[in-house]
């Protein structure tokens, strides 16, 4: 699998965010280049204090990926001790008899399944300065407390896009993969 962007064919556009609201955001696009003629395009949206990471186009890689056109962006919230915080990263657990995936809390041992190695330290590689659940980075109580989040520069697009690869395009992948067999 290849992520491939420049921070030259970046741009300013008006978006519609999953709030239902217009965000001016400045959009960092990227190709996510794999197997079975897996071909998709994918960007970054920033705009103040929040985000999202999304596929804009699967071309003609196989029709699973559509779901993520449709659906299951990976949200970019900042937090106020500094970076932004990824908002549950969760990741798409695939329903092969519906032939549709839905984000699902995970936990490391998910992702690690997902990449087939070590999530963590590649995130590391990737630029996130630190992964874990909301009550360790943020102290939070409430019913997401255990959910996993990842804290990275907010001024690097690699880090929020590499996660989105990892907790989105993977397993739709390895779906694909499975069905074609």
């Amino acid at each position: 699998m290849r992520l491939l962007t420049s921070e030259l064919a970046a741009r300013e556009s008006s978006v519609s965010g999953a709030d239902g609201q217009e965000h001016l955001a400045w959009i960092v696009p990227a190709l996510v280049v794999g197997p079975r003629q897996t071909i998709l395009e994918v960007e970054i949206r920033r705009w103040q204090d929040a985000g999202e990471v999304v596929t804009s186009s699967r071309g003609d890689s196989h029709p699973y990926f559509q779901r993520l056109v449709q659906g299951c962006r990976l949200g970019i919230v900042e937090k106020d001790d500094g970076g932004p915080g990824v908002s549950m990263v969760g990741h798409v657990v695939w329903d092969a008899e519906k032939e549709w995936g839905t984000v699902k809390k995970a936990d490391l041992s998910d992702l690690d399944r997902d990449l087939d190695g070590d999530a963590k330290r590649s995130m590391f590689g990737w630029g996130v300065e630190s992964i874990g659940t909301r009550a360790e980075l943020w102290g939070d109580t409430s019913k997401r407390c255990n959910y996993l989040e990842a804290q990275f520069d907010p001024d690097d697009p690699i880090p929020p896009l590499a996660i989105y690869v990892l907790t989105r395009v993977l397993p739709v992948l390895a779906a694909v993969d499975k069905a074609m067999r």
